[in-house]
């Protein structure tokens, strides 16, 4: 199937990714985030925030998913998760952000599923670091800023062509 996924299909596959986020962030974060205009990034190489919640994705599509912030935003989101200040990258507010990117991920996986499409994922991966970008090799990503009092959370789905 992936292989004559239209391009139709594929905005399918990244709106599921775009309504899970909305509504997992709001369950967890307290705020429904505002979405922002959707970019194509074309090419190798797929710039990333300075934070990362990265998991693969297997099945009908396969591919990547990133969400993407700056430092003090993924200190934010950690602390409204955690209902307590996080003042550093730790333990804790690590685990924290890969949970919000298994929730919305899994939450993905059932809107996939609703339209037939059968995926997995991988367990997430966190990078932290300045000036962050991936080389998604045959993937097409499309970059989604959520925006939010917290800061902006880029969530980037990347399918492979």
């Amino acid at each position: 199937m992936a292989n004559q996924t239209s391009n139709v299909a594929r905005l399918d596959y990244v709106r599921g990714f775009i309504q899970a986020a909305t509504s997992v962030i709001a369950q967890v974060v307290g705020e429904e985030p505002t979405v922002g205009s959707p970019q194509f990034q074309i090419g190798p190489m797929v710039h990333l925030g300075d934070v990362n919640v990265s998991l693969g994705i297997s099945g009908d599509i396969p591919g990547q998913v990133n969400y993407g912030m700056d430092m003090q935003t993924s200190l934010n989101i950690a602390s409204a998760m955690l209902m307590e200040t996080c003042a550093a990258h730790d333990e804790m507010s690590i685990s924290a952000l890969q949970e919000l990117g298994n929730m919305i991920s899994g939450n993905a996986r059932t809107y996939l599923a609703q339209l037939n499409v059968t995926s997995d994922i991988t367990p997430p991966k966190t990078v932290i670091g300045h000036d962050i970008s991936a080389n998604w090799h045959r993937i097409r990503a499309m970059s989604i800023p959520l925006v939010m009092s917290h800061g902006t959370l880029m969530l980037v789905v990347g399918i492979q062509q």
